[in-house]
């Protein structure tokens, strides 16, 4: 009996409810496929399978030796496993996975080349920082509001400064993205004039 941790990314607030880490136990004689079939439906110690979020349901599932499958339904709602690392009948006894990681993504066949009403390119994580350096945050709803305090972009800590990412910006919002796959790292609303402050 082998096993492994297992975490995913969380979709809505209330997914996060569940949010955890889990021990996922598999025979020995199981093989990769195996694994990412009980990633998808649960079972074996897994209570935090992935969810079906309609036609967009893409998760790219990482662990400590790469990224091990796609996860994705077609235009009809069916389920898919593009396993990545090596075949789908490869025995897990031989892959030394320890952790293992549900990430979202989008389906390479999908991908646009950047959402209506926004600016699509690459930034270095230094560049990010100096983008934003003089940006103040907006909260509320629909991010109307802003709090009169500059965006601590420290506080993103996946944006390293010699890493590249994918953006897409306007004038208000910039989604940063992995380069590689376009995993969504970080959504920040922001706006480039300091706010007047009510008295």
């Amino acid at each position: 009996m082998g096993t492994l941790t297992f975490r995913r990314k969380s979709v809505c607030m209330g997914d996060d409810a569940g949010n955890g880490e889990y021990t996922i136990e598999m025979p020995d004689t199981a093989t990769l496929g195996d694994l990412m079939r009980v990633i998808l439906h649960g079972g074996n110690g897994n209570d935090w399978p992935i969810p079906y979020t309609g036609a967009n349901s893409f998760w790219v599932i990482k662990s400590n030796i790469g990224n091990l499958a796609d996860i994705f339904t077609d235009t009809e709602g069916e389920w898919h496993i593009a396993c990545l690392a090596c075949t789908e009948d490869t025995p897990l006894n031989d892959l030394g996975i320890t952790w293992a990681f549900g990430d979202r993504g989008l389906d390479p066949a999908d991908k646009r080349s950047v959402y209506n009403g926004y600016e699509a390119g690459y930034m270095t994580g230094k560049e990010i920082k100096e983008y934003l350096s003089d940006a103040y945050s907006r909260v509320g709803p629909y991010h109307e509001q802003t709090a009169g305090t500059k965006i601590n972009i420290q506080r993103f800590k996946r944006i390293q400064d010699d890493m590249r990412y994918r953006v897409f910006y306007n004038d208000g919002f910039i989604q940063i993205m992995d380069a590689e796959t376009d995993a969504e790292l970080y959504w920040i609303s922001y706006i480039k004039r300091k706010p007047e402050l009510a008295p």
